[in-house]
């Protein structure tokens, strides 16, 4: 809009500048207009002068706002282009993360096969399977009498002191899980939180042409190379000292919350339904109206 102003402007500056010149060149020749006019005289001995005094500057005007309006367009094709480097860049980075993302679960697998020495344990999915049987016998091989209670009480509308207590239950209960089966499979907790952080650091203050960013695009193609197994653990690892960061905040768990990384999950990977609500802000797909609506209060 601006620039159309501008050009308008130079537009009409030219016009009158030509009209004038036209004017007095009729003016400063026409025969019978001269008469003993001392002005008119003096118009026609030096109209050179007179022209370059009044529309010489109009001209400069003119040529001034066109040489601003090329800088500003320049300018913006540099802009334009440094952007578009700047997303080459980072998603080339990102892709190339994605592509290893499976010689790190390759190298997970390894290590799962390796630590455990059983045939039936050789993934990160059987691994789930492994957290899905410690968390039935979790409670009476920790003597956590109350445990299963609070779970299964759980609720949106829970007060938050009965939800904290409920986090720090199921913390301490992947914790254990860890302590007593870790097969270094932290590596792969790792590499997922650094992925998403990777994308919201690099991407998360930059508007596309609709005015949003695309962090939430990018995330989702990371989400979709996930089975529910890797979420579900992602899941549970987020909430537990684990995925704590060198300060003791819940980084991990705030950047899958804020961008809804596991609202895909089906809900009979979860280790009880009502875990959804260490997830205040996700509104899972499997959540019912009622429910998306008592998160979204």
């Amino acid at each position: 809009m601006k620039k159309n102003w501008l050009f308008w402007l130079a537009i009409v500056i030219l016009v009158v500048g030509i009209a004038l010149i036209i004017y007095y060149l009729c003016l400063g020749f026409s025969k019978g207009i001269f008469g003993n006019d001392y002005a008119l005289e003096q118009l026609k001995n030096d109209l050179g002068s007179f022209i370059s005094g009044t529309v010489g500057i109009l001209f400069t005007i003119t040529a001034t706002i066109f040489l601003f309006i090329t800088f500003k367009e320049q300018r913006k094709q540099f802009d334009l282009s440094k952007i578009a480097q700047e997303q080459s860049r980072f998603e080339t980075t990102y892709f190339n993360l994605l592509s290893m993302l499976d010689d790190v679960r390759g190298n997970v697998n390894k290590n799962i096969v390796q630590y455990f020495a059983n045939p039936n344990i050789s993934t990160l999915r059987d691994y789930y399977g492994l957290m899905k049987e410690y968390y039935e016998i979790y409670p009476i091989n920790k003597n956590k009498v109350n445990f299963t209670a609070i779970m299964d009480e759980l609720l949106v509308n829970s007060l938050p002191t009965e939800k904290e207590r409920a986090e720090g239950c199921i913390s301490d209960f992947f914790d254990s899980f860890i302590s007593e089966r870790d097969f270094n499979v932290g590596y792969f907790f790792r590499y997922i939180y650094n992925t998403i952080n990777f994308v919201v650091m690099e991407r998360g203050n930059v508007l596309n042409e609709n005015g949003n960013n695309d962090v939430q695009r990018y995330l989702n193609i990371l989400q979709a190379q996930l089975s529910n197994e890797e979420l579900s653990l992602i899941f549970y690892d987020a909430l537990s000292s684990w995925g704590r960061d060198k300060h003791g905040a819940k980084k991990f768990h705030s950047l899958l919350d804020t961008y809804q990384f596991l609202e895909n999950i089906d809900e009979r990977f979860l280790l009880n339904k009502n875990h959804h609500v260490f997830y205040p802000k996700t509104l899972f797909k499997f959540l019912n109206r009622d429910e998306k609506s008592s998160k979204m209060k």
